[in-house]
């Protein structure tokens, strides 16, 4: 009963992803506890990494992710789970929206 209520508690947060970030490219599961949002224009993951921050949001550019050489893509791993309520994470997305949409 508890898996399969976190399991349902996921799905949920991740279709209010899908919902405020639909226009973006956004991978992962809708059972995944993170996404990797891809970044448009020419802007970097730590960049908006940053931006957000300045905003009351913590995402994590895809940079920190990196292994030895490779480049990494333009993105950052938003943490669906992380949000303590489902108000909480709308909230983030919100402010990630706005952000993404002054980039666009």
């Amino acid at each position: 009963m508890l898996i399969e209520g976190h399991r349902e508690q996921t799905i949920r947060r991740n279709q209010i992803v899908n919902r405020y970030l639909g226009n973006y490219t956004c991978l992962g599961d809708e059972t995944g506890i993170f996404r990797w949002l891809l970044l448009p224009g020419k802007i970097t993951g730590a960049e908006f990494e940053t931006i957000a921050a300045q905003q009351g949001v913590q995402v994590y550019g895809a940079e920190r992710f990196v292994v030895g050489n490779s480049c990494p893509e333009r993105a950052v791993r938003l943490s669906v789970c992380a949000p303590k309520t489902l108000d909480e994470l709308e909230n983030g997305l919100m402010i990630l929206k706005c952000l993404l949409n002054e980039i666009s």
